[in-house]
Parts: C-alpha cells; sequence; structure tokens
C-alpha cells in the first residue's frame, strides 16, 4: 500500500508505504515500513500498535464502543463486505465495465464523528481508499500488488497472534 495522509493543520502530506495481510475472520494486520517500521493489528476485539516489537498502544473494543466501531468499519472496507458496510452507512456508486466506484457517507451520529465521507474505488478488488474525517484531515489509500489466496501460511497466521 501507498498512504498519503492530510493533516488540516500542515502544509504537506505524511507518505507511508507498507504491506497488509487480511484475514476475514481474524483481521487486519498492517506494516508500515516507511517512514518507519510500525506493526498494527486491528482484531475485532482490539488495535494494538507495534514499533520495534514492542506494544505502543492497545484499545479495546469491549471497554472502547468507537474502537468496536471503527473495528467493523475497517474489516468490511478490507474485506469489501458492502453489506456490512451499507448498515453503517449510505452510498451511491457507478460501475464502468470492470471498475466501480462507492461513495459511502456515515447514516449514525457515532460515525459521522469520525467520517464525512469514504470513498472506493476498484475492480476485483478495492484499489483506493479515501477517508474523509469530520476533524478536516484526509486519508488517502492507494493498493498495488494484491494477492487473493485462500488460506494463511503458518507464519502468515502467526502475526496475529
Amino acid at each position: 500500500f501507498e498512504q498519503k495522509k492530510q493533516i488540516a493543520a500542515l502544509e504537506r502530506p505524511l507518505l507511508s508505504k507498507g504491506d497488509f495481510l487480511v484475514e476475514r475472520n481474524r483481521g487486519v494486520v498492517w506494516r508500515t515500513q516507511t517512514p518507519f517500521p510500525q506493526v498494527l493489528k486491528l482484531t475485532r476485539r482490539e488495535i494494538i500498535q507495534e514499533q520495534n516489537g514492542k506494544v505502543r498502544f492497545q484499545l479495546s473494543a469491549e471497554r472502547e464502543p468507537a474502537v468496536r466501531a471503527v473495528n467493523q468499519v475497517l474489516f468490511a472496507l478490507f474485506a469489501g463486505d458492502f453489506a456490512a458496510l451499507e448498515q453503517s452507512f449510505t452510498s451511491s456508486g457507478k460501475v464502468e465495465g470492470e471498475r466501480w466506484r462507492v461513495t459511502m457517507r456515515p447514516s449514525s451520529n457515532a460515525l459521522a464523528q469520525l467520517f464525512q465521507e469514504i470513498r472506493l474505488e476498484g475492480a476485483s478488488t478495492v484499489q483506493r481508499v479515501e477517508l474523509f474525517e469530520a476533524n478536516g484531515d484526509r486519508t488517502e489509500i492507494r493498493f498495488k500488488g494484491m494477492q487473493v489466496n485462500s488460506a494463511l501460511s503458518a507464519d502468515e497466521g502467526k502475526l496475529f497472534d
């Protein structure tokens, strides 16, 4: 992935690159390689950020309702689960040949406090995500070289532990 985060208060966007792994039932492992290595793990139960092998922060979905809401949205985004997304967003879209675009706006006040709008583009998989946050920040994520496999290797499975 390549990510460009435009923070409203900053003139220049923050750029990062890395890779990620999605396992529909277990979560997402988001590994940033540049500008510095870190790992973000999203599971249904928690969000964990690790840097240099050490946990920097850990948020529980049981104790933090906002974490649960964000996790549900992120799981659905990465899994391309539009049925789940339509439970929390109103959407409009367009299909042109094999390509598609979807614009989603939060239908709940809780999500509206986080996001103004989410835009997705893709073909057989999601290729671009834009998050327009309620605070004026904007994140654009482009996915490249995606591979869709049916099962995790043993090493990939360990990333979720």
